[in-house]
């Protein structure tokens, strides 16, 4: 006999949770979040501000967004509420749907309460809903891991410090790396 699972919340519950609480719902589980630092808030604010200005100069952008909004991704097994940093629309109609509204590219920036999240739990739930480009930015080594979904899996494919230069691919964008430390 299979055990009863309890406590596996779903977007009703989330949404009376998240009204006095920052928090995000992932595979059941309501993972309660502190407020951001200033650090964590400025490299954010950097992508953000840097995605949007190069997506002014394209002939048909990508919608940019940033935290805090709602991504909610369901399927038969779970319900799921997350709040990326930032996040990246190249399927402008898919914004407007008020459940799987999938983002093409996610920004995550780590904290010593969301690191653990962001590489684990995080990681399998955008690879499951097939995010195509998923990047972790490390506030405390400067550092941005990039992950490209390849045969169904976001695969790690490298990690760039400052001195560096990555791109994103679906967006043909090269950042460098101290742009997002900048104050």
């Amino acid at each position: 006999m299979e055990a009863l699972k309890l406590n596996e919340f779903t977007f009703d519950d989330y949404y009376q949770i998240s009204q006095n609480n920052r928090c995000e719902l992932i595979f059941g589980e309501i993972v309660m979040m502190a407020s951001p630092s200033d650090f964590h808030q400025l490299i954010t604010g950097n992508i953000f501000n840097t995605l949007k200005n190069r997506m002014r100069a394209k002939e048909n952008p990508c919608l940019v967004r940033i935290s805090p909004y709602d991504i909610k991704l369901k399927n038969q097994q779970s319900e799921n509420v997350v709040q990326p940093d930032v996040m990246v629309f190249c399927d402008k109609d898919n914004i407007k749907k008020e459940v799987n509204n999938i983002p093409t590219v996610v920004f995550e920036v780590t904290s010593p309460s969301t690191s653990k999240n962001d590489y684990s739990s995080k990681r399998e739930l955008y690879e499951l809903f097939g995010i195509k480009e998923y990047y972790i930015i490390s506030p405390e080594y400067k550092t941005v891991q990039k992950f490209v979904l390849k045969e169904g899996k976001l695969q790690s494919e490298n990690i760039f410090v400052e001195n560096q230069k990555f791109t994103i691919d679906i967006l043909q964008e090269e950042i460098e790396i101290k742009e997002l430390f900048e104050e």
